[in-house]
């Protein structure tokens, strides 16, 4: 799920522990707030680590929108 116009923060309850970073993000374990029973592994992405055309970001949300 992408989420554009509200902030994930309101959305999801983040553990402070990193599960794991790469070049464009960390991802976190998180609970949805409206289901807190379920757990996400969430990959955030910081708009100021995007640089020059995008192809590397492109090729990288079309992994994650393939991922479950």
């Amino acid at each position: 799920m992408t989420i554009a116009s509200e902030d994930i923060r309101e959305l999801y309850i983040f553990d402070e522990k990193e599960l794991g970073h790469g070049h464009y993000g960390s991802v976190r374990r998180a609970k949805f707030i409206r289901d807190p029973g379920k757990t996400y592994a969430i990959k955030t992405i910081r708009k100021d680590n995007i640089k020059g055309n995008g192809l590397l970001l492109k090729r990288e949300l079309e992994i994650l929108r393939n991922s479950d």
